[in-house]
């Protein structure tokens, strides 16, 4: 059901990196043909606050606007339109999604 669900959200966007696909786990990541949240999330291991986390990827992000290109975990967050996380109850779901929130309010 999870592979039809992405099909489904990558056939609705033209954009290759509208859909991020990501598990908890690496396993499960590679199992439905993604990654893991915290890696595409650019967030590393997580041990730091939410806040701290956001804070790193927006400071990477106004000292890399004025050059050219941006950081790659930026890029993701500007462009992502779904963000599927299989197997969330493994994660710290909570604290993903406050992450998820700090940077969106600064990118949309």
């Amino acid at each position: 059901m999870l592979r039809e669900i992405i099909a489904h959200c990558k056939r609705r966007y033209s954009h290759l990196d509208a859909v991020a696909v990501t598990a908890a786990t690496g396993i499960a990541g590679v199992n439905i043909g993604g990654c893991t949240l915290h890696s595409w999330a650019g967030i590393r291991l997580g041990k730091e606050s939410a806040e701290e986390l956001a804070g790193r990827l927006l400071g990477q992000y106004k000292n890399r606007r004025k050059r050219v290109g941006l950081g790659a975990a930026v890029a993701r967050w500007m462009h992502v339109k779904t963000l599927i996380v299989d197997e969330s109850k493994c994660s710290r779901s909570i604290f993903v999604g406050t992450v998820a929130d700090l940077i969106f309010a600064q990118f949309r």
